[in-house]
């Protein structure tokens, strides 16, 4: 994976994050009885707009990095939670457990990755092209709950049907969220299990 596509990954994950802060924001302005003029804001900013456009891309790239730890460890574990009977039983030896086990694994996924990596370039393309899915739906799964959550309660005091539309759209919308991600979960395992098994028997016959 090149810096250029992680730098991406990262930045649309904090962008994410950056619309649920702003909702938040403008839940405790209305709370509190701040009059929040959006338009008249940005016009009066207008003059700054590339300072704050850097200052804005420097704050969504630094949340991502943190929403991205963080989804990874709560999605994977919900991912456990949901899908109890795909999760394979602990195995004895520490070297292959694994927290986000989806399918039986040979060994460690760290294992398999370092050595998927220093056999062959183009498995390891084809495996960074999937755990990039992974690590946006696992995020977007993360930020769609606070986003949701936020949304419902804006919605809630302006319009009836509106909140209905919030609640039941965006319950909609994370579960699909969970499920695709556990989907492209199981696939990113089974594929690098694959990889890892073919590269072991070129090693043996080549013995």
């Amino acid at each position: 994976m090149t810096s250029t596509t992680l730098f991406a990954e990262i930045l649309v994950v904090g962008l994410q994050a950056a619309l649920w802060l702003g909702l938040l924001f403008l839940l405790i302005a209305n709370s509190i009885g701040i009059n929040s003029d959006i338009v008249g804001t940005a016009q009066r900013l207008k003059e700054w707009a590339v300072l704050i456009t850097i200052f804005a891309v420097g704050l969504a790239y630094t949340l991502g990095i943190v929403v991205d730890r963080l989804a990874d460890s709560v999605v994977s574990y919900l991912e456990k939670e949901l899908f109890p009977d795909e999760t394979p039983p602990d195995k004895t030896d520490d070297k292959l457990k694994e927290d986000a086990l989806i399918v039986e694994l040979p060994s460690s996924v760290g294992l398999m990755r370092m050595c998927v990596m220093s056999k062959s370039p183009e498995m390891t393309k084809f495996l960074e092209y999937i755990r990039s899915r992974l690590r946006i739906a696992r995020s977007t799964t993360f930020n769609l709950v606070p986003t949701i959550a936020l949304v419902i309660l804006l919605a809630c005091p302006r319009n009836y049907l509106w909140f209905h539309v919030a609640y039941f759209g965006g319950q909609g919308l994370l579960v699909l969220s969970v499920f695709v991600s556990h989907r492209i979960s199981e696939s990113y395992y089974s594929r690098l299990s694959d990889a890892y098994d073919l590269i072991q028997k070129e090693s043996q016959h080549n013995r």
